[in-house]
């Protein structure tokens, strides 16, 4: 994988809660936006929004089933400030809301959580 590709998504990463601007991350790996939307793409199959989204999701999906935080809580954890899209957003990468995978968890504690994310 191109070195600036996992550069930009380590930087994803390690800024989830605080955010990250566009400008900010193609800057910090010396590319312009539309280059290094085109790298992610080719390396990725995804573009960095959609890859932010998929870590925003993947996070959220482990405080999830692992703490007691609010669902406000985690929406301040992954830096989101709509319900309603972090909803539209979990539904679709897990097939519940949130709400109702917690439910679904804390129901079946053995179930596997390990399912598939689609973006």
């Amino acid at each position: 994988m191109d070195i600036r590709v996992k550069s930009a998504i380590a930087l994803m990463e390690s800024n989830l809660k605080r955010g990250l601007k566009p400008n900010h991350l193609s800057r910090s790996v010396h590319l312009s936006r539309s280059r290094l939307r085109h790298l992610f793409k080719d390396e990725t199959g995804l573009s960095p929004l959609q890859y932010l989204n998929y870590l925003k999701m993947k996070r959220a999906k482990e405080l999830l089933e692992s703490s007691f935080l609010s669902i406000k809580e985690i929406l301040i954890e992954i830096n989101l400030n709509s319900s309603s899209r972090f909803a539209l957003n979990f539904k679709r990468a897990y097939g519940l809301t949130p709400s109702a995978y917690r439910t679904l968890l804390r129901k079946n504690p053995k179930l596997p959580t390990d399912s598939h994310i689609s973006v």
